[in-house]
């Protein structure tokens, strides 16, 4: 299954990555892992996690106590929306 990054995806991963380049490698390392193996469990069986909004079909997967990985399935493609920092305010949280 192929999977895809929007393209203003650039933006949120950079600062991803300047907050994570800041942590001890080992857990940028467990993190990057846990995203990884996220996204396998999701390619083998892509309705594992919940539906939070029918009409965009957006699902939402925890991946720790303060981010979360925000995906849609279309046409047997992944489509990885955003990876959410749950510290943030949820009212910004929107998808187009």
């Amino acid at each position: 299954m192929a999977q895809y990054y929007p393209k203003n995806a650039k933006s949120s991963t950079s600062n991803f990555k300047l907050n994570y380049t800041e942590a001890k490698p080992v857990s940028l390392n467990k993190f990057i892992e846990t995203i990884e193996l996220v996204i396998h469990q999701i390619a083998i069986n892509p309705s594992l996690y919940s539906i939070i909004n029918k009409s965009k079909k957006v699902r939402k997967c925890v991946l720790s106590k303060h981010n979360t990985l925000f995906y849609k399935v279309s046409n047997h493609s992944i489509y990885i929306l955003r990876i959410y920092d749950t510290r943030q305010n949820p009212n910004n949280l929107k998808f187009s």
